[in-house]
């Protein structure tokens, strides 16, 4: 149970949360808050998402959830903290937060990525191998029964030709949510009344593809034009 394995941080030592994990700068904030960058004392590179004292129970759900996947293009949670005194700054976590540790993604975000290829060939080969990582990492989301729930460029890190699904803060079981989340340039008719399922995620997947390729939300209500470099088989996804 992901209660057995939620252990309390050590108040006598500010400088690391739980007694291993060094504050490593701020990543932003996600759909369920704040992340920052972590180092454990292995060296291995970390992210904690840390969430209010209120959402323990979504905490050790995604734990339990996310923990069990198992793919190089899905983000994997490791562990999941309790923070029982305030942590000053840098981690400024207050008292009663959780922490979800989870593997760290290296790269950069995947519209950077692509913005900085000027060969229109070679810009079409990574999008295309880009779009296979996505593709694998909801695979093995979808086969454990999952919704990411937030397909987006903002949530796919790119390092080199390999891409990384993150901020799972939004995954969900097949069926019907219960409460609306998501981002809703990237969400189908379905997915904006709760609906989550493999179709919803490949609706976003394509919405996905439409702005790695115009560097534009899809609109709807008009025609669909990909520039040239754009290889045929992505194109036909994005429509």
């Amino acid at each position: 149970m992901a209660r057995d394995r939620a252990r309390p941080t050590d108040p006598t030592n500010a400088a690391l949360l739980a007694g291993r994990y060094a504050y490593d700068g701020e990543v932003g904030r996600g759909s369920s808050g704040r992340a920052i960058a972590l180092l454990d004392r292995g060296s291995e590179r970390r992210i904690g998402k840390i969430l209010d004292a209120a959402a323990g129970a979504r905490a050790m759900w995604e734990l339990d959830a996310l923990s069990s996947i198992e793919s190089p293009h899905v983000v994997r949670a490791i562990e999941l903290l309790r923070v029982l005194e305030p942590l000053p700054a840098p981690f400024a976590i207050p008292c009663g937060s959780w922490v979800l540790v989870q593997s760290r993604a290296e790269g950069e975000l995947s519209s950077d990525v692509l913005a900085a290829i000027d060969d229109p060939e070679r810009r079409g080969a990574r999008l295309r191998e880009l779009a296979l990582g996505v593709a694998r990492g909801l695979h093995a989301l979808h086969a454990a029964g999952l919704s990411h729930g937030d397909v987006k460029p903002d949530n796919v890190v790119a390092e080199g030709a390999h891409a990384t699904l993150i901020d799972l803060g939004a995954a969900a079981p097949f069926g019907r949510a219960e409460a609306l989340s998501g981002t809703l340039a990237f969400m189908s008719a379905e997915a904006r009344e709760g609906e989550r399922s493999p179709a919803t995620d490949l609706y976003a997947l394509g919405a996905t593809l439409i702005v790695w390729s115009t560097g534009r939300p899809p609109a709807p209500e008009e025609p669909l034009e990909l520039p040239g470099w754009v290889p045929q088989a992505v194109a036909h996804t994005a429509r």
